[in-house]
């Protein structure tokens, strides 16, 4: 299934268990398609699944990030909680393998 726009962004993928979900491989062409992006980009685009993709009202937020212990998990922490995102995240759990 590919995630599709609203007119007001990206509406999110729900699982058969009915858990709404976003990710790179739902807007590729194909879901094997690499995806090679750096620092900033992947921050920008975390940002982007929490501010241009169409939600709901969430009660938790899962983030599943790329290996790795670099800038890119620090810059979207940064890039979602800051004080004057327009939505409020109140609960949240990061994930990212080593």
């Amino acid at each position: 299934q590919k995630a599709v726009g609203n007119g007001n962004g990206m509406d999110t993928v729900e699982t058969q268990t009915g858990i709404r979900m976003m990710s790179a491989n739902l807007i590729l062409d194909t879901e094997d398609t690499p995806v090679i992006w750096r620092g900033p980009v992947i921050g920008n685009a975390v940002k982007q699944f929490w501010t241009d993709v169409a939600w709901g009202d969430l009660d938790v937020l899962l983030i599943d990030m790329p290996p790795g212990t670099g800038d890119v998990p620090l810059t979207s922490l940064l890039l979602l909680f800051h004080p004057y995102q327009s939505k409020q995240v109140h609960h949240s759990l990061y994930l990212t393998a080593m």
